[in-house]
């Protein structure tokens, strides 16, 4: 059994709208959830969860999280449940930092974890999980250990600020570990630190109650923290000047971790699923007759025919027809390519957020072609990881569900003699 606990404001129209229907998707039939209002103080709360939580032989795990959170994971328990059989497992969380040098997650050394956010926060790093000294107090998971040997510091900390810091350093002198582990959660945060004297008086309060754990930055860890800060400030005020920001070669720097990571080439991505279907004795005929793709094209052995398909001789083994969604008549395109194909040969079409899967496999039948092959999918082969996850945090705060299917790829044939 897990117990879920969380601290409710106001009258609980917050809970009852985001998290509680979250929890009643990924709960399983013996879990408890506790609610909890008008506290005076978050560690107020928390300890009268932890009391009653101590209390219950069979609790597993007791699951603190904020009344703004969705737990999205449909293995949730799995992930939890594993992570308990760690040794020394003393308090989980979906996103957190290690070598605090301040009273904050974020001012750490190295991070890791994912979460989705309400506006821009830090939210993603290329490890999904690790060992941390704390992780972000929107979901801290205790284990059985914790419950029997932590409790929130009420009395150094008695407002809604530095208690998840302070629960997880008490767990590192216990000699438990905090963990950050992969779990699909979302934070429907306002984003602001509240009220912002409570926060910084409680981030002073944890460096001088955790000396050995809060050190200092030495000068050349101040100066690659704020040439890393400084990329991202230019990033976000170039994007907000309608403007593309400068990147290194080849890289792109999320504006979430400054971390880089590698940049997308979306013609790329296309010329590896041609090369599923082609070779280098193959005549291709690509219409679009993008210069970009057919650079990918060729790094794949793959030499694209670029005249006029009327003035080419023999016929064609492979036509190419991306983008159907930007053509005036894409019926008559699929009928053109068809004719000109050899006996086996394949048309090879695909359309973003355009024509359906339905629609292109009439056009193909019409144009006397069988299907082969149908496939819709995601638009993570073609987007950078940044941009990749805007649109997934677009769909969680529009509530429309994801992934979002909106790419259709399909290939057909002309029968053999």
């Amino acid at each position: 059994m897990i117990c879920f606990a969380v601290c409710v404001g106001g009258d609980g129209a917050k809970f009852r709208a985001v998290a509680e229907p979250a929890l009643n998707a990924i709960r399983e039939p013996e879990d408890q959830v506790w609610t909890r209002q008008g506290a005076t103080g978050i560690a107020e709360a928390y300890n009268e969860f932890i009391d009653r939580a101590r209390a219950l032989p069979d609790c597993e795990a007791l699951v603190l999280m904020h009344d703004d959170v969705e737990l999205l994971d449909p293995r949730f328990h799995q992930v939890v449940r594993d992570a308990l059989a760690e040794p020394e497992v003393g308090v989980i969380g979906a996103i957190g930092g290690r070598g605090l040098w301040d009273g904050s997650w974020w001012e750490s050394r190295s991070w890791a974890g994912q979460a989705d956010y309400t506006g821009e926060v830090v939210g993603n790093f290329e490890r999904r999980s690790g060992d941390v000294d704390t992780v972000d107090g929107f979901l801290m998971i205790l284990s059985r250990e914790a419950l029997e040997r932590l409790r929130c510091d009420g009395d150094t900390f008695p407002d809604w600020h530095g208690y998840d810091v302070d629960l997880c350093l008490q767990a590192r002198r216990q000699h438990l570990r905090v963990l950050v582990r992969p779990l699909r959660v979302y934070h429907r945060s306002k984003g602001t630190l509240g009220d912002q004297e409570a926060f910084y008086r409680a981030k002073r309060r944890l460096v001088e109650k955790y000396p050995d754990l809060i050190r200092s930055r030495k000068p050349d860890e101040w100066g690659a923290d704020t040439l890393e800060r400084a990329r991202r400030v230019l990033r976000r005020r170039l994007a907000g000047a309608g403007r593309a920001a400068p990147l290194p070669p080849g890289q792109q720097v999320s504006r979430r971790s400054g971390t880089a990571s590698p940049r997308v080439d979306p013609w790329r991505a296309r010329a590896l699923w041609l090369h599923e279907y082609a070779d280098d004795a193959s005549t291709v005929w690509d219409p679009s007759e993008n210069d970009a793709f057919a650079a990918a094209a060729a790094s794949e052995a793959i030499t694209l025919v670029r005249p006029h398909p009327d003035r080419i001789e023999a016929d064609l083994d492979l036509v190419t027809l991306w983008h159907l969604e930007q053509s005036a008549d894409p019926a008559a395109l699929v009928t053109r390519a068809a004719a000109r194909l050899r006996p086996g040969g394949r048309v090879l079409l695909e359309s973003i957020g355009g024509p359906d899967a339905e629609m292109i496999a009439g056009w193909c039948t019409a144009a006397g072609l069988r299907m082969e092959r149908t496939v819709t999918m995601t638009r993570a082969a073609y987007l950078d990881r940044e941009d990749y996850l805007d649109l997934r945090r677009q769909a969680l705060e529009q509530r429309t569900g994801w992934p979002v299917r909106d790419v259709v790829r399909v290939v057909a044939g002309k029968e053999p003699e």
